[in-house]
């Protein structure tokens, strides 16, 4: 009686480590998959970063002609013509270094109270000088150069003009 006590004692306390052991497997391959959800998130947003740097660069570098605003990511093919340094605008070459023609930037300044001039697409002394002063008062760094933080706060101003300013 007591071998048989001692046998039914034993058998559940082998059945209860049997069943605490799954949950244990179930949790480790939850924290697992856990794990690798975030490192591909992570990746994903290093895969963002690199191609946001590529386009910035080769905007940089005057490699691509006619970008414009409604075409934010670029496709170069192997029959793409990429013009020389020589053949861009030089003003627009150093000025402009987002995805956004002349004249936008231009309108956006104009509506924001900052250029008074024509809307005629060259970036000019008249351009240069309201895209510093926008900067200076939006606590961006005043020099002149259309990048991705000018341009992200000076596009809201491209549908219409600003009601106060």
């Amino acid at each position: 009686m007591k071998n048989l006590f001692f046998i039914i004692v034993f058998s559940v306390f082998l059945a209860g480590c049997a069943t605490t052991q799954q949950p244990s497997a179930l949790n480790q391959l939850q924290i697992q998959v856990a794990q690798l959800e975030h490192q591909l998130q992570k990746n994903d947003q290093e895969m963002s970063d690199l191609k946001y740097q590529v386009d910035e660069l080769s905007l940089q570098a005057g490699e691509l002609d006619n970008v414009s605003a409604q075409s934010p990511t670029l496709e170069i093919t192997k029959d793409t013509e990429i013009p020389s340094a020589a053949d861009l605008p030089k003003d627009e070459e150093r000025i402009i270094r987002v995805a956004v023609n002349p004249q936008d930037v231009q309108l956006a300044l104009k509506n924001a109270g900052y250029y008074a001039g024509k809307i005629d697409g060259k970036v000019g002394a008249q351009t240069k000088q309201a895209i510093a002063q926008f900067q200076k008062e939006h606590g961006l760094k005043d020099d002149g150069i259309v990048g991705e933080k000018t341009w992200s706060q000076l596009q809201g101003y491209l549908a219409e003009p600003a009601s106060s300013f």
